[in-house]
Parts: structure tokens; sequence; C-alpha cells
């Protein structure tokens, strides 16, 4: 089976990080895979590493012709069986070259506000149902749209063993509440939600911190600086950058945050229920489908920094639930979102749509 994935970024986010993982986890299995995209882009660099055949596809805009051509003689010129778009204009792209070829294509939605050009493609990934609802209630078929969660391969014993090492390379002591949000800094990400909340909390938890992980640029990222110099909260909230020590910082935590005012399904979430870390996340998009209330952790109303600073008071309170919700989280990552189940649901779609479809050239 040999599969062309189709994505245009220059970016790293939750698609790309989704797209790289999804591609290694096929490549692993047999499968033969090709990425078409721009190459000055962090998924390129990436899937040249995994030795994954790539193949420059600068895809200005929608109307490419060039890119357009360049896809469709890819896929002549290697015998592709499935082309796969992620986000909107991979979606346009695999769906034009699958007329022009009449090789299936499937797409991958990883928004709650995306629906356009979906359409064109024989099968549709929601990466949660709430993204497979919204595709259905912009008109799109339901029988043409499966939920497959984003998945990620389970962290290794080591990653715990540097959860001290790490509380005290932080400058963690004994006693220390942890918190941690990994996201880009943008608005939809809830920075200041979870600002506003420690602000409230400060004055009965002086030993509280919170660490945000995720690249230090751009205007949300000024604003939410600025916020926290205002506030006067410079002492206990640290801005960590971007780090590819993730998980172990997580292992490192006390409690994660995921404040978000739209979210379809959170990798971040994902990572902390993989280390046993209890999240409290806002009640948007996909994130109650990663966080069961009053088990893996906390629900609360998006927007609603009160609603948040009172569930983290009643997470730092209940130390012993925290924990019992902590093994939770871990137990619910390992049956519904490792890497693995996720790639062997989706080679059964592909193999679905070879089953059903002639392949012309």
């Amino acid at each position: 089976m040999k599969i062309l994935f189709i994505l245009h970024s220059h970016k790293c986010g939750g698609a790309e990080k989704h797209a790289l993982l999804l591609m290694t986890e096929l490549k692993s299995l047999g499968r033969d895979l090709f990425f078409a995209g721009p190459m000055d882009s962090w998924l390129a660099e990436q899937a040249l590493k995994e030795n994954i055949c790539c193949i420059h596809t600068p895809m200005h805009g929608l109307p490419d012709l060039w890119s357009h051509a360049k896809i469709a003689w890819v896929i002549r010129k290697f015998k592709i069986d499935i082309i796969h778009g992620h986000l909107t204009r991979g979606a346009f792209y695999a769906g034009v070259a699958s007329k022009l070829t009449s090789v299936p294509a499937v797409s991958t939605a990883h928004s709650t506000n995306t629906w356009k050009h979906f359409q064109l493609s024989k099968r549709i990934i929601a990466v949660s149902n709430a993204v497979r609802q919204s595709l259905i209630n912009r008109g799109l078929e339901s029988h043409k749209i499966t939920t497959v969660y984003n998945g990620l391969p389970p962290p290794s014993r080591w990653i715990f063993d540097q959860a001290n090492k790490k509380r005290i390379h932080l400058g963690l002591r004994q006693g220390d509440i942890a918190l941690c949000m990994t996201a880009r800094f943008i608005r939809d990400k809830g920075h200041d939600i979870l600002i506003e909340a420690t602000r409230q909390l400060v004055l009965d938890y002086p030993t509280i911190h919170v660490y945000l992980i995720g690249e230090t640029n751009g205007p949300w990222y000024e604003s939410i600086r600025n916020l926290v110099s205002r506030f006067g909260l410079s002492r206990c909230i640290h801005f960590l950058g971007y780090r590819d020590d993730v998980l172990e910082l997580l292992s490192a935590m006390d409690l994660f945050i995921m404040p978000s005012r739209r979210e379809a399904i959170s990798l971040a979430v994902l990572e902390a229920c993989s280390v046993g870390l209890p999240t409290i996340g806002a009640s948007t998009g996909g994130i109650p489908e990663a966080v069961m209330h009053g088990k893996t952790g906390l629900l609360f109303p998006p927007e609603d920094s009160q609603a948040l600073a009172q569930s983290i008071r009643d997470m730092i309170t209940h130390r012993e639930i925290r924990k019992k919700m902590g093994k939770s989280a871990k137990t619910l990552f390992e049956n519904r979102f490792l890497a693995s189940s996720m790639a062997d649901r989706i080679v059964s779609i592909y193999t679905s749509l070879l089953n059903h479809t002639e392949t012309k050239w």
C-alpha cells in the first residue's frame, strides 16, 4: 500500500505532529509513505529525517495549477494507492487529485470550524466526535465521516524516573504546587484565563507555580507577558518556551491545565494523560472526550476563570483524589489514545476504500 500525505503548513502544531506520527506508524507497518507539501517547513524537515519521500509542492492558495499537476504526476509516477489530505488546503488538493487520477482520497479534519472542501474526499476522518458533529452540522454526509482519535506512543519508563530531577531543575521545593499548560500562544488556547485564575489563587497558595510551554513569539505571547507583569505574577508564572522534554516536564507536575476557547482534541491533554497527570480543562470541543469529569480530571465552563480557580483549589486540597484521577487518566490513554490503535483504524479505512474502488491509470 502506497500512501501520499498532503498537508500545507510551515509551522509545528497539532495537525503537523499528528501527520508525522501517523506517517511513521504506517511506515513501521510496512506501508510506503510519500509527503507532498512545502519543503521549507517543520513537517518536511521531520519527514526527511524519517526517510519519508518528500516532494516539494508549494500549494500557493487553492488554484495553484502547477501544484495540482505535480501531485497528479506524483500519484501516477509512484502508483499511489491512497491520497490522504490534512487540514482544509490538504483536503482540497487531495480531493482534486482524486478526481484527476481516480485514486481514492481520505481527508482528516483537525478543527471544529473546518468544513470547506472536505466533501471532495470519499472518506473523512474526524479527530474527535466534536469535530465529526461540526462537519455534520455543516451539511456533510454522516456516513462518510469516521471518528479516529489522535494517538501517541506510550511514554518510556525512563521519563517517570526524571520527575524529581525536573522538579529540582525547575527550582521547586517540597510542598510547592506545579501547574502546567502546553500550547501555542494564540488566543484560542486561553492563556489569559489561566493567568486570571492564578491571580485569584496566589494569596491562598503562595507556593503555586505555573509553567507555560510553547514558542515564545507573536502578539498573543506579548499580550500574555504584559498581563503577567501587570498582575505582578512574574514570580509564579514561568515561560519555558519550546521544549523537547515535554513528557519529562509533565511527569514532574501536579496538574495540567487546558483552558481553550476552541479545541478539536488536544494532543497536549493526551500527553498529560500518558504520564498519569490529571487535567482541568474547559468543557469545549473535544476536550470532554479526553477529560472525564470527576474521573480523569475536572471540566469547567469555557471563559470562566473563577470556575477554573475553584477547580484548581479542589484538586490541590484533595491530593489523594488527584493521584487517583492521574491513574485513571493513564488507563484512559492506554485504552483510547495509543498511536498503534490510531494507525490500525486508519489502515482499516484505507483498506475498505481499496476493496470498493477500482484504481485507474
